[in-house]
Protein backbone atom coordinates (compact mmCIF):
# COMPACT_ATOMS: atom_id res chain seq x y z
CA UNK A 1 0.00 0.00 0.00
CA UNK A 2 2.53 2.22 0.87
CA UNK A 3 4.51 1.44 -2.44
CA UNK A 4 1.08 2.14 -4.14
CA UNK A 5 0.78 5.57 -2.34
CA UNK A 6 4.57 6.62 -3.25
CA UNK A 7 4.06 5.55 -7.08
CA UNK A 8 1.03 7.68 -7.39
CA UNK A 9 2.65 10.82 -5.53
CA UNK A 10 5.33 10.26 -8.18
CA UNK A 11 2.74 10.65 -11.07
CA UNK A 12 1.03 13.72 -9.72
CA UNK A 13 4.57 15.58 -9.17
CA UNK A 14 4.90 14.42 -13.00
CA UNK A 15 2.16 15.86 -14.51
CA UNK A 16 2.02 18.62 -12.17
CA UNK A 17 5.60 19.72 -13.79
CA UNK A 18 4.29 18.73 -17.21
CA UNK A 19 1.64 21.18 -17.19
CA UNK A 20 3.13 23.82 -15.47
CA UNK A 21 6.40 23.36 -17.63
CA UNK A 22 4.57 23.44 -21.47
CA UNK A 23 2.48 26.37 -20.13
CA UNK A 24 4.82 28.41 -19.32
CA UNK A 25 7.09 27.29 -22.55
CA UNK A 26 4.42 27.90 -24.89
CA UNK A 27 3.41 31.30 -23.20
CA UNK A 28 6.73 32.69 -23.27
CA UNK A 29 7.66 31.97 -26.94
CA UNK A 30 4.37 33.34 -27.86
CA UNK A 31 4.78 36.30 -25.82
CA UNK A 32 8.42 36.96 -27.31
CA UNK A 33 6.78 36.42 -30.97
CA UNK A 34 4.15 39.01 -30.51
CA UNK A 35 7.18 41.22 -31.02
CA UNK A 36 8.42 39.85 -34.07
CA UNK A 37 6.76 39.77 -37.48
CA UNK A 38 6.26 36.19 -38.30
CA UNK A 39 3.35 36.12 -40.87
CA UNK A 40 6.22 35.77 -43.48
CA UNK A 41 7.60 33.01 -41.75
CA UNK A 42 4.24 31.17 -41.15
CA UNK A 43 3.28 31.52 -44.93
CA UNK A 44 6.80 30.00 -45.83
CA UNK A 45 6.32 26.58 -43.50
CA UNK A 46 2.61 26.59 -44.91
CA UNK A 47 1.00 27.20 -41.22
CA UNK A 48 -1.38 29.14 -39.07
CA UNK A 49 -1.00 30.51 -35.56
CA UNK A 50 -2.50 27.92 -34.10
CA UNK A 51 -1.14 24.99 -35.71
CA UNK A 52 2.12 26.56 -34.69
CA UNK A 53 0.71 26.93 -31.17
CA UNK A 54 -0.03 23.09 -31.36
CA UNK A 55 3.34 22.29 -32.63
CA UNK A 56 4.85 24.47 -29.81
CA UNK A 57 2.49 22.30 -27.10
CA UNK A 58 3.73 19.34 -28.64
CA UNK A 59 7.44 19.78 -28.85
CA UNK A 60 7.15 21.32 -25.20
CA UNK A 61 5.58 17.85 -23.89
CA UNK A 62 7.88 15.25 -25.60
CA UNK A 63 10.85 17.30 -24.98
CA UNK A 64 9.44 17.72 -21.43
CA UNK A 65 9.36 13.64 -21.18
CA UNK A 66 12.50 13.12 -22.85
CA UNK A 67 14.23 15.39 -20.49
CA UNK A 68 12.87 13.76 -17.63
CA UNK A 69 13.47 10.39 -18.72
CA UNK A 70 16.91 10.62 -19.54
CA UNK A 71 17.79 13.57 -16.95
CA UNK A 72 16.63 10.82 -14.43
CA UNK A 73 19.87 8.98 -14.45
CA UNK A 74 21.88 11.93 -14.49
CA UNK A 75 20.04 13.63 -11.49
CA UNK A 76 20.92 10.73 -9.05
CA UNK A 77 24.63 11.30 -9.30
CA UNK A 78 24.27 15.09 -8.20
CA UNK A 79 24.32 15.68 -4.67
CA UNK A 80 24.01 19.73 -5.85
CA UNK A 81 19.93 20.50 -6.35
CA UNK A 82 20.47 23.55 -8.11
CA UNK A 83 22.53 20.98 -10.50
CA UNK A 84 19.69 18.77 -10.38
CA UNK A 85 17.75 21.62 -11.86
CA UNK A 86 20.40 23.04 -14.25
CA UNK A 87 20.83 19.51 -15.95
CA UNK A 88 16.95 18.92 -16.44
CA UNK A 89 16.01 22.47 -17.77
CA UNK A 90 19.62 22.01 -19.95
CA UNK A 91 18.13 18.94 -21.44
CA UNK A 92 14.40 20.07 -21.59
CA UNK A 93 16.44 23.23 -23.86
CA UNK A 94 18.14 20.53 -26.18
CA UNK A 95 15.37 18.54 -27.18
CA UNK A 96 13.11 21.37 -27.33
CA UNK A 97 14.73 23.65 -29.71
CA UNK A 98 16.02 20.35 -31.58
CA UNK A 99 12.77 19.09 -31.99
CA UNK A 100 10.82 22.52 -33.37
CA UNK A 101 14.09 22.47 -35.87
CA UNK A 102 13.46 18.86 -37.02
CA UNK A 103 9.79 19.23 -37.31
CA UNK A 104 10.06 22.25 -39.04
CA UNK A 105 12.78 21.29 -41.27
CA UNK A 106 10.56 18.47 -42.24
CA UNK A 107 7.73 20.65 -42.95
Amino acid sequence: MQRMIQIAKRIVIFLGLLAVTVGFTVSIIFALLKYVDISSWLKSFDLSETELHTLFYNNSAVSFILAYVSGYKFVAKCDNKFKKFGICGILYIIFFLCLTVLILSII
